[in-house]
């Protein structure tokens, strides 16, 4: 992985999110508290991260690094043509779709991986995962343009059309292993979020699958995978109803979650995502003759012409992760 898939992994994966969640409760308590975090803050939290991720780079060079960051943000123009300001409530985004126009290229709806970066951009996704760069890519070409199909290949082909012509004639492979080549992460995060009281057993297992993580003290802590879920579902469902057009009030709305998760706040949840699934979400007939289900409430009926594809499923979240950058691009929400 190349220094710019690093830096995205810092930025996108290795932060927790606990430190941003913690800074919600306290913008409601006092406004000078300070949310979004500061340059100054979010430069801190960097370089705690990128002690252990960026090895073999002093820590002037890290320091460096984080500069060229901040210099990419204030510098380059936003999307919509307005200069980006660093005010977002998260790391800046722009990074992704930078790293997407130098890794992909797009033909009519056909996504392709440059050829000259396979390599690195699979190591980048193996840690990102491929839609969050993609969705945001694609996000930032316009504020009108939209997507036709939502259903491109769970990996991406390159651009190299001899390689193309010979992987079409198809390749014997006798080594397999049992659900081995199945998008696991993908599938799974669509049903947790969509049924979430189906995490509350099966968390604890779950964590025990994870990386280790490192704590250097009480600010480093993160919560239980039981609690991550709820709050990622959360998050996603009020997110999912802002972009419906619903009158919500995001950052209240996770304030009150967040002060109530284990108690009321957690039926809210389960009560919510039923309603989504209901009012939103497309049903799929199920084998041997099983009532059909709602798989993934981001799939909406407005997603139908997708349901023929093979890899129908992973539409719903593309749907919702390329809106979101949009609105965060364009401010169309």
């Amino acid at each position: 992985m190349n220094l710019t898939g690093k830096i995205l992994d810092i930025l996108f994966r290795r932060i927790p999110a606990e430190k941003l969640l913690r800074r919600i409760p306290a913008e409601y308590r006092k406004r000078s508290a300070g949310f979004p975090p500061s340059v100054k803050e979010f430069r801190l939290w960097f370089l705690d991260v990128a002690e252990t991720t960026l090895n073999g780079y002093s820590q002037d060079e890290q320091e460096l690094i984080f500069q060229k960051i901040e210099e990419s943000v204030t510098k380059t123009p936003h999307p919509g043509g307005e200069p980006s300001r660093w005010t977002l409530p998260v790391p800046p985004f722009r990074l992704l779709a930078d790293y997407g126009d130098t890794a992909l290229e797009r033909r009519s709806d056909d996504i392709f991986c440059r050829f000259s970066k396979v390599l690195d951009w699979r190591d980048t996704y193996l840690c990102l995962g491929q839609d969050l760069i993609v969705t945001a890519w694609m996000a930032s070409v316009d504020s009108l343009w939209v997507p036709e199909s939502y259903s491109w290949p769970a990996v991406i082909p390159t651009n190299n059309r001899n390689i193309d012509c010979i992987l079409n004639y198809g390749i014997s492979e006798n080594h397999y292993h049992l659900y081995g080549s199945s998008a696991v992460f993908s599938l799974n995060w669509c049903r947790l979020m969509t049924w979430p009281d189906l995490g509350e057993d099966g968390a604890a297992w779950l964590e025990n699958s994870l990386q280790l993580h490192t704590s250097r003290g009480m600010e480093d802590n993160q919560r239980s995978m039981r609690e991550r879920l709820l709050f990622a579902a959360f998050i996603r469902a009020i997110l999912f109803r802002k972009l419906q057009g619903e009158s919500v009030q995001c950052m209240e709305e996770l304030r009150r979650f967040e002060a109530s998760w284990e108690s009321s706040g957690k039926r809210r949840l389960f009560a919510d995502t039923d309603i989504l699934r209901f009012q939103y979400g497309m049903k799929f007939p199920q084998p041997n003759g099983e009532k059909p289900q709602c798989l993934d409430y981001a799939f909406t009926r407005h997603l139908y012409k997708e349901r023929e594809n093979d890899f129908r499923i992973l539409s719903g979240e593309r749907w919702l992760l390329f809106h979101c950058f949009r609105a965060c691009f364009f401010r169309t929400a």
